[in-house]
């Protein structure tokens, strides 16, 4: 019952490439103007790369309301399965 949608800085050119190597099995969007990651909050300034996104999770409803976030900006500590799916879960309630 549920739709994953994942959105990279990376060009839309460079996202088919990224599916194919990975067999990602979801949606991949290219936020390559930086438009998603700066309306939710999430980009910071990288010296060297330049506007890049915190790594992010976000339950969005069907009224599309955020009804779950999870906003990391160590990149190295990524959300748990366990814990995205009990959040989920939570919202069917």
């Amino acid at each position: 019952g549920y739709q994953i949608v994942a959105i990279s800085p990376d060009k839309p050119e460079s996202l088919d490439i990224t599916d194919v190597k990975h067999n990602l099995g979801y949606q991949l969007l290219s936020d390559s103007e930086h438009k998603a990651m700066d309306a939710f909050g999430v980009s910071y300034e990288n010296k060297k790369r330049g506007k890049l996104p915190v790594p992010s999770v976000f339950l969005v409803t069907p009224e599309l309301e955020i009804s779950f976030q999870y906003v990391n900006p160590n990149y190295k500590y990524r959300i748990s399965s366990d814990l995205l799916l009990a959040a989920a879960n939570a919202k069917e309630h």
